[in-house]
């Protein structure tokens, strides 16, 4: 193997021992600059000459000095002469490939740590809306298990049905109705209590008038409210409304 000095450009014979012992550096033995042989390290003479050559034309590192190539020999070159005196003492074949350190263990461990801190943040945040896809429910009930936490009640309005249903003549407050109602969740799992729509229509099915009803406008408990609607447990609803008129022939009830 073969280096030259970006300095003056002498040209070294040197060989992996000399590289080893010295750490991958050398001392140029014409002008005495401390140099890494590594960067300027080639397998034979004619391809060091060859990049000398580039570098002379690019004008790179010149010097007004004359440059002169003379060539080393083996034997003119070894640890101990000044022309490539090791720097650090140093492993043989350190320069080739850098070990596992336990500060490399340290910084690999603290990124993992830090992507999972940041992971569970965005989930912690975003349970909410992530609990509303069945796929995430399960996985997000074991994660507020572990960290305390709360989700919402799982919704599923096609579980909620009407048992019984009655709208009449109030008896005691004129133009008024009386509606009286039971809700039922079929789900396996408590739901929040709905909005709950009553509209009302005429012969040809055109709306006359809707009212909506919040939770807390149905059930008087705001505990029972927090709790949710229990699987299969009868929910008994009445209202006060106006009378819509004459016109009102037909009504529905809804869930929103």
């Amino acid at each position: 193997m073969f280096t030259f000095c970006p300095n003056c450009r002498t040209i070294f014979r040197l060989t992996p021992r000399h590289l080893s012992t010295a750490g991958g550096y050398t001392r140029c033995g014409k002008c005495r600059l401390v140099y890494s042989a590594i960067d300027y390290l080639y397998e034979d003479l004619p391809s060091t000459r060859e990049a000398l050559d580039l570098v002379r034309q690019s004008g790179a590192d010149q010097t007004e000095a004359e440059v002169q190539e003379p060539l080393v020999d083996n034997q003119a070159v070894s640890a101990r002469d000044d022309r490539v005196a090791p720097l650090l003492s140093v492993p043989a074949g350190w320069w080739h490939q850098g070990g596992l350190t336990l500060q490399d263990v340290s910084s690999g461990a603290a990124i993992v740590f830090l992507a999972l801190l940041m992971a569970t943040q965005w989930v912690f945040f975003n349970r909410a809306d992530l609990a509303r896809e069945e796929a995430w429910r399960p996985g997000l009930e074991q994660f507020c298990k572990l960290l305390y936490c709360s989700l919402p009640l799982q919704v599923d309005l096609s579980q909620l049905v009407l048992l019984n249903r009655d709208v009449r003549q109030h008896p005691r407050v004129e133009e008024a109705l009386l509606v009286n109602a039971t809700l039922s969740n079929k789900a396996d799992f408590t739901q929040p209590y709905p909005v709950l729509e009553l509209s009302f229509s005429d012969l040809g099915g055109n709306p006359v008038a809707v009212r909506r009803f919040r939770p807390s406008e149905y059930v008087n408990d705001s505990d029972v409210i927090k709790r949710g609607m229990q699987p299969g447990e009868p929910v008994p609803v009445m209202l006060e409304i106006l009378d819509p008129g004459t016109a009102a022939l037909s009504y529905q009830f809804g869930f929103l």
